[in-house]
């Protein structure tokens, strides 16, 4: 008995061999099946090949992914640029922040010097 393999499965299959007459009648059934097995993995090979041309090339392609926001879908490499661009932005709001909030904290220190009087830009106390 032989073993057929189908997607991985097994299964016992027994292969029906007539009886022939004559070598000529064997060997055109052997050339008969051996044809169906040639056109069998032919179409085996057309179909892998069908399959192996919806795989994108490799590279930014491959993925596609919507940024919120965006009507069109984005490759990896539109997505990172978008990426760094909003991480590139956020940082120069944080460092205006980190300024202002020096600037900010530098005016509470001679708001807080000043102890209630007013002084013109010379240190002079205006009553």
């Amino acid at each position: 008995m032989a073993n057929q393999f189908v997607h991985g499965l097994s299964e016992t299959v027994t292969p029906s061999m007539p009886k022939f007459e004559s070598d000529g009648e064997f060997l055109a059934w052997a050339f008969k099946n051996l044809s169906e097995a040639i056109k069998n993995l032919n179409e085996r090979c057309n179909k892998i090949e069908e399959g192996m041309q919806k795989i994108p090339p490799p590279g930014p392609d491959m993925i596609k992914y919507k940024i919120p926001g965006d009507a069109d879908y984005s490759n990896l490499l539109q997505l990172f640029d978008n990426l760094f661009d909003r991480l590139d932005h956020l940082e120069d709001r944080l460092e205006t922040s980190l300024s202002l909030n020096e600037r900010l904290n530098t005016i509470q220190d001679r708001i807080d010097k000043l102890d209630g009087g007013l002084y013109s830009g010379d240190r002079e106390v205006i009553s």
